[in-house]
């Protein structure tokens, strides 16, 4: 174990040391305090030491503890704990906090070494502690940032995928790995594509991601046709950039693509139920067909308007001679012996005796009326479509 340390503050440093490492401990960046190993109060600071403790000359060590040094929690640890290793074992090595005399905490890499006297019992220890206060700072950023891409990954409902130079996977989400069938996203490392895909997919995507890396482009909202190995067939979404290190040089790809087969799918059958009415509508079949009953049906039609007219003029004539008889049958009423009335009376009977015949004809003629109407309106429909 080194010799002590004794006398004033600047003293205390080992009479072998020279004024060289005297020079470079007093000046050094990192803080240098000696502590007493009984009574745990402070022989010397450097002078980093010296601004950490609020100290503006040498001389105000005087009465400081290592109670000045430590935040209070960590007091126990050292007497306790710490001291004894060192006492035992010499040193001691870790990392600890500063109290700084503006309140803060200063994260430190910390070093105790014993000082032992002429009998070999340890009388005063060494601190030398280097502020790590970065260092921390940069570790608690990279921790929220791999747990922010640890959730992501775990959790993204697309597939995330990390690949480096060759195309080959470096990280993958959980989905990802579901997709591929494999029991977690670690069994893909070292894999590729045309380990899961047919060359159908695997090749493009590969030609697309080297690609990238030559020129540094990105692809967005690229739609792909996945064929797999097993022979699924699925659509996705991708998008993929260039993956690079902290001095910006490209070393592989990565993006994430999204699930998009139902909706090419519902797309498809859109398409093709659209190109059928195309044909359909551009097909000469329907339209020479109703050309054709059209056609057909129209003697029918005249045939019937004929007999309509013919219906009509008869009906006139009968509803004539039922008038007339009812204007005679009035005036024989009126007078009995006149035997003309009589006469004109019987020829116009037989006109009464047909009213019957009248109203059924009259029905007939209604019908056919409707019918010829009902055709007229089909011919003109299929006039419409053969045109």
């Amino acid at each position: 174990m080194p010799a002590p340390l004794s006398g004033s503050a600047s003293a205390t440093v080992p009479s072998l040391c020279s004024d060289v490492l005297l020079r470079l401990i007093e000046h050094a960046g990192e803080f240098v305090v000696v502590i007493a190993a009984e009574t745990h109060a402070l022989l010397y600071a450097n002078r980093s030491a010296q601004a950490l403790l609020g100290l503006k000359a040498p001389a105000e060590i005087a009465g400081k503890t290592v109670e000045h040094l430590l935040p209070g929690r960590l007091l126990p640890q050292l007497l306790y704990e710490t001291l004894p290793t060192v006492s035992t074992q010499g040193l001691w090595s870790g990392p600890s906090l500063l109290h700084s005399c503006d309140g803060t905490e200063v994260p430190v890499a910390m070093l105790l070494v014993g000082l032992a006297d002429a009998t070999g019992r340890m009388t005063q220890v060494a601190l030398l502690a280097r502020d790590n206060t970065q260092e921390v700072s940069m570790a608690e950023n990279y921790r929220k940032e791999h747990d922010l891409l640890q959730a992501l990954l775990q959790h993204s409902p697309d597939s995330i995928y990390f690949k480096d130079g060759a195309s080959h996977f470096l990280r993958v989400s959980q989905y990802t790995a579901k997709l591929f069938g494999v029991a977690s996203p670690q069994e893909l490392v070292g894999k590729s594509d045309f380990d899961y895909f047919t060359p159908e997919h695997a090749q493009p995507a590969y030609d697309d991601e080297q690609r990238i890396m030559r020129t540094g482009q990105a692809i967005t909202g690229l739609v792909e046709k996945e064929t797999w190995a097993d022979g699924r067939v699925t659509w996705v979404s991708t998008t993929k950039v260039p993956l690079r290190d902290h001095t910006g040089t490209v070393i592989g790809t990565f993006g994430f693509s999204r699930d998009i087969t139902d909706r090419v799918q519902i797309e498809q059958e859109r398409d093709a139920l659209a190109q059928q009415i195309r044909l359909l509508s551009g097909s000469s079949v329907l339209p020479t067909a109703a050309h054709n009953v059209s056609r057909e049906l129209s003697p029918h039609l005249e045939q019937l308007a004929k007999q309509l007219s013919q219906a009509t003029a008869a009906l006139e004539q009968v509803t004539v001679r039922l008038a007339n008889y009812e204007r005679l049958q009035q005036a024989a009423c009126t007078c009995p012996e006149s035997f003309v009335l009589v006469d004109e009376l019987k020829k116009n009977e037989t006109a009464a005796s047909g009213e019957a015949t009248c109203r059924q004809l009259k029905d007939a003629i209604n019908a056919a009326a409707a019918s010829s109407a009902a055709l007229a309106d089909i011919r003109r429909s299929l006039d419409q479509l053969a045109e």
